[in-house]
């Protein structure tokens, strides 16, 4: 071997076993792991360069032929292709420079909507909890396949459906405008837009709105990727009232607004909108702010905290109703009448937090993020200073409240008069949600651990099992099946079985990486991304 050759071979063999110590090191988590490869690979390549100008046994005539070479080979690279964006795990995804034209869909009648028992009316569905109780799937899809009823493409976003009747309705992007659509369910048409002339855009987290609307009896309320705020009728579209959470000091979070509006119906407190909020280090906001549903005016204002990109639920704990919210560096409760702090506990703020907290019984929740951080589980007690008489709020029921999360039984003290205490039960890194959400059925917990699918024992947080590799995808619980929405598009229907992996079917519904969080009217499957939409028709069980 000549003298001269010696660089590029040490430079190959350190930047190999870079590669090798990144993937094979513990306590990684694969968005670092794919960071720290690309920073070697740009060094390797920076340091081959210097090789081959300085070093390399080659004449200047060759030397400068590969410079011109490459030079070509990333300009024409340049010219005709572009990164689109990324994935779960931070992996460019590189397409043509020109694409096609978005086609409109055809028109639908403005016609009026007859809510039914599959609706599927907001984020995860009518619990807020990714769990369908209104029908079970016919898991015998060799003999029963699933149909599609209707494909077409969609303007830019990550926002998911919701339905309410034949009305099914998301966010998207479009030329210059990001739009609330509403399209018939059973057809694909277009019925109506509402268009405002704002854009959020960014390399790795694309084009477009995020969160999903929220249907409440004849009203629709959305939250752009920007923060724009409206209530619109149902049927025809049109805006009743609008905000820009801008005007309340509120920053848009990095990655634009994600979080989806929660709607309260109380008998004494009224309808009520609340809209996540919150602000940064350096600008505080209110995590929460809510507006009255008929009139959009303010009602009040919660204490500030980090913003975050997780939608706000409503759980019954420790005897009291509350609205919980993982913020950005913390997680809180709130009382529902006027949004004071019930109890907080600090969390990890220096990744995003997506996934909503997810409520095991009584008194415990777990809540979960990626980027290597993982779960924990916490016990909540209240302690009652007064007997007081039941409050209001707990008497009345709740469209985004769960089956378990809120009693019959109304308890005998106002939650202002209650010291509430948060024990963390345990942690583990086994379960990093990232943005895929995860359920708790039967015993067991199920979601995405960086990618890869897996169960784990609410009890202790350990590892039952973990299987499939589906990327960072969605799911939803219909019965004792797990409906899974892969990052690739495919769709694949797992049994819930807390000691082992049986995966049943599948098949393919989106071609293109799908963030979307999918919706399940009745058997009417609608999967999304940033490109298209379909629509397909599952096997039930009568």
């Amino acid at each position: 071997m000549k003298r001269s050759w010696w660089p590029l071979v040490v430079v190959l063999l350190l930047f190999a076993g870079r590669l090798a110590w990144i993937w094979m090191s513990d306590g990684g988590n694969r968005q670092s792991q794919v960071m720290a490869s690309a920073i070697s690979l740009i060094v390797a390549g920076f340091l081959i360069l210097v090789w081959l100008l300085l070093m390399s046994p080659f004449s200047w005539g060759i030397r400068l032929r590969f410079i011109a070479a490459f030079a070509l080979v990333v300009l024409m690279g340049s010219t005709l292709f572009r990164i689109e964006g990324v994935d779960g795990d931070l992996r460019p995804i590189v397409g043509l420079r020109w694409g096609g034209e978005l086609t409109t869909p055809t028109t639908g009648d403005a016609a009026m909507v007859e809510a039914g028992p599959g609706d599927f009316p907001q984020f995860l569905g009518p619990a807020r909890n990714g769990k369908i109780d209104s029908i079970q799937l016919d898991p015998d899809w060799e003999s029963s396949p699933p149909e599609l009823v209707w494909r077409q493409p969609i303007g830019d976003g990550w926002s998911g459906f919701a339905v309410v009747g034949n009305a099914a309705i998301t966010q998207e992007h479009r030329g210059p405008d990001e739009l609330v659509s509403r399209y018939e369910l059973d057809t694909g048409a277009l019925v109506w837009t509402y268009a405002t002339q704002q854009r959020y855009e960014t390399t790795i987290g694309g084009t477009g709105p995020r969160a999903t609307p929220t249907v409440a009896g004849d009203r629709v309320i959305t939250v752009g990727a920007t923060g724009h705020l409206a209530a619109l009728d149902l049927v025809t579209g049109e805006a009743l009232w609008s905000h820009e959470l801008a005007d309340f000091d509120v920053s848009t979070p990095d990655w634009g607004r994600s979080a989806s509006p929660m709607v309260l119906h109380d008998t004494v407190l009224g309808s009520t909108v609340i809209v996540p909020a919150g602000g940064t280090t350096d600008r505080p906001a209110p995590a929460l702010i809510a507006f009255d549903l008929a009139s959009g005016d303010e009602l009040w204002r919660s204490e500030a905290a980090r913003n975050s990109y997780s939608s706000p639920v409503l759980f019954e704990l420790a005897g009291y109703r509350q609205i919980v919210l993982f913020e950005g560096a913390s997680v809180s409760g709130y009382a529902l009448d006027d949004g004071s702090r019930l109890w907080q506990t600090p969390w990890d703020g220096e990744r995003p937090n997506v996934a909503l907290p997810v409520r095991l019984d009584a008194d415990r929740f777990v809540v979960s993020t990626g980027y290597g951080i993982g779960a924990a589980a916490y016990r909540l007690t209240a302690t009652s200073s007064t007997t007081a008489t039941p409050r209001s709020d707990e008497s009345a029921s709740d469209e985004s409240a769960t089956d378990e999360s809120a009693s019959d039984e109304p308890t005998t003290s106002s939650v202002h008069d209650v010291t509430f205490e948060l024990e963390q039960l345990w942690k583990t890194p086994r379960l990093k949600a990232k943005f895929s959400n995860f359920v708790f059925h039967d015993g067991a917990l199920y979601g995405f651990d960086d990618g890869v699918f897996v169960s784990l024992d609410p009890e202790t947080g350990e590892r039952n099992w973990k299987a499939g590799r589906y990327g960072h995808g969605q799911l939803l619980l219909i019965d004792d099946h797990l409906l899974v929405l892969a990052e690739d598009g495919r769709v694949l229907l797992l049994r819930a079985d807390p000691t082992e992996h049986i995966e049943l079917a599948s098949f393919r519904a989106l071609d293109d990486k799908t963030w979307n969080t999918p919706a399940l009217a009745g058997p009417y499957l609608l999967a999304r991304n940033t490109n298209e939409v379909a629509v397909w028709r599952l096997p039930v069980l009568e």
